[in-house]
């Protein structure tokens, strides 16, 4: 993983030349418990809503990788679950709905900012290229959630 400064640089390039970035994140155990909710506003883990935050602050989309829903944006609809990605590890459907969604998905944008687990990523990683900003964190949570206030406070 680079260092925040390296990644706002690359950042601030982007939006200089007016790229259409997508943050992609994954799905946060602790939910409101609505249901028929905007994606963004059912998650609630802390590391979601420093994201979402980010993607907010920056003017980028966002979209969710869901262990119910597979890639979703972040304002699709959708309802309170119980499921977790480690029962879709070897859920080749899953795998294969994740990739027609990412195909759909991506005709939209040039960049993509990736922060999630490994164990999220997998479902992405054939995917990755010069495109993507993958963020990564060997900390756990902690230090995602370091990492993103760090470029969201680098973005101000």
């Amino acid at each position: 993983m680079a260092d925040t400064k390296s990644m706002t640089r690359i950042l601030a390039g982007w939006k200089r030349e007016g790229l259409k970035v997508l943050v992609i994140t994954s799905c946060s155990s602790l939910k409101s418990g609505e249901s028929d909710v905007p994606a963004r506003r059912l998650y609630q883990g802390q590391l979601f809503k420093a994201v979402a935050d980010f993607a907010t602050l920056n003017g980028f989309d966002l979209a969710i990788l869901s262990s119910k829903y597979g890639l979703i944006p972040g304002n699709e609809i959708i309802s309170c679950y119980d499921k977790h990605i480690k029962e879709r590890a070897k859920d080749e459907h899953f795998k294969e709905l994740v990739s027609r969604q990412f195909a759909r998905i991506s005709k939209d944008y040039g960049k993509f900012v990736v922060v999630m687990g490994e164990t999220y990523r997998k479902f992405l990683k054939k995917h990755f290229d010069g495109r993507f900003l993958v963020i990564s964190d060997d900390r756990g949570i902690g230090g995602y959630k370091q990492t993103m206030k760090q470029l969201a406070d680098e973005s101000r």
